[in-house]
């Protein structure tokens, strides 16, 4: 867990930039395939994604989720029941709330906007859910307590 605002501000962009990054690839290949745009594709949509997703996560969707974990029937005592809760509400959130995004951005607020939302919601959540277990939570808790360790907590 981060001990101070520096290492809190570490911690959040590692996760954002991870996410943000895996989950475009992730979309690039669902939706554009691999070929020879592909990292101009990832590199495009790159940027501004991590803009939304860091402004939504520091902004709102960090505070919610940890507020429903203090109110989940869990062990607050299991520090990996905490972890892995608070993970599980700020993915769903995230894919929920970028999803709107990426649709908006792709194409547009038009009649099909809430089918098309659902289905990337739904698309989404089958990898951010496993990328955020799994690969960018574990990732980036290693990076933070290296840092502690470098720095004497």
């Amino acid at each position: 867990m981060p001990q101070s605002r520096t290492q809190d501000a570490i911690f959040t962009l590692m996760m954002v930039g991870m996410m943000v990054v895996g989950m475009n690839l992730y979309n690039q290949v669902l939706h554009g395939g691999i070929g020879p745009d592909f990292w101009a594709r990832v590199a495009a949509g790159v940027g501004p994604a991590f803009l939304v997703a860091l402004v939504l996560t520091v902004g709102f969707v960090n505070r919610v989720a940890k507020g429903l974990t203090r109110r989940a029937p869990i062990n607050h005592q299991s520090r990996w029941q905490v972890i892995a809760v608070t993970s599980c509400f700020m993915m769903a959130m995230m894919v929920t709330l970028m999803s709107a995004y990426a649709t908006a951005m792709n194409d547009g607020l038009n009649a099909q906007f809430l089918a098309t939302w659902g289905t990337a919601v739904a698309f989404n959540i089958v990898a951010a859910l496993p990328l955020q277990l799994v690969v960018v939570g574990p990732a980036s808790r290693f990076v933070l307590k290296a840092i502690q360790r470098r720095h004497g907590r």
